[in-house]
């Protein structure tokens, strides 16, 4: 847990202030990774498994996942469609929308970042971060094995806490392919 805290804390501390994060990328070094995002347009990925392919995958606890990038949703205060940390591309505002075998439904904000050949979205407040990166056809890849799990329905207040869910520690549940869709199937996500 102290290594996903401390993760979280040098992407905050390099999205806000400029600070340089170090690491591997978990992705093999001959595979190119995509641009994290087009930050001229909102974008919406998106994936709803059948029941065969659930009932294939019993441990596998999500039913339903999308993801969406809303460049619109900028203010100008710390994050901005111009530099980020050492020059790079800014933090990207995201949010992510998960339903549950159980019920459950629940959605999380992230920041997503791109530094020193990593690609990775967090949690703030020590939240927790996981890596992506984008296949040839555009579809996303959502990858929780090498980082950890990233807290759902979280906020930097106190009265989060009890409303909070880890996401992404169990084996069947840390990765997940989304493909790109219309953006009608996230307009719900504000």
């Amino acid at each position: 847990m102290a290594r996903i805290y401390k993760m979280m804390h040098r992407m905050i501390l390099g999205a806000l202030f400029g600070v340089p994060m170090f690491g591997l990328s978990v992705f093999g070094q001959g595979e190119a990774l995509a641009s994290a995002f087009d930050r001229s347009q909102e974008q919406c990925f998106a994936r709803a498994y059948s029941k065969s392919h659930l009932a294939k995958n019993r441990d596998q606890q999500v039913t339903h996942i999308r993801f969406v990038h809303r460049p619109s949703s900028y203010d100008g205060t710390h994050f901005s469609l111009s530099e980020g940390p050492d020059g790079g591309p800014p933090a990207q505002r995201a949010l992510m929308d998960v339903r549950f075998r159980d019920g459950r439904h629940m959605r999380q904000d992230l920041l997503c970042s791109e530094q020193d050949g990593m690609t990775f979205c967090g949690v703030e407040c020590d939240g927790g971060t996981f890596d992506y990166r984008f296949k040839k056809n555009g579809a996303m890849l959502i990858d929780f094995r090498a980082r950890g799990p990233i807290r759902m329905q979280s906020a930097c207040d106190a009265g989060s806490e009890g409303r909070s869910f880890w996401f992404g520690d169990q084996k069947e549940d840390q990765l997940f392919r989304l493909d790109v869709a219309d953006f009608s199937a996230c307009s719900d996500l504000r």
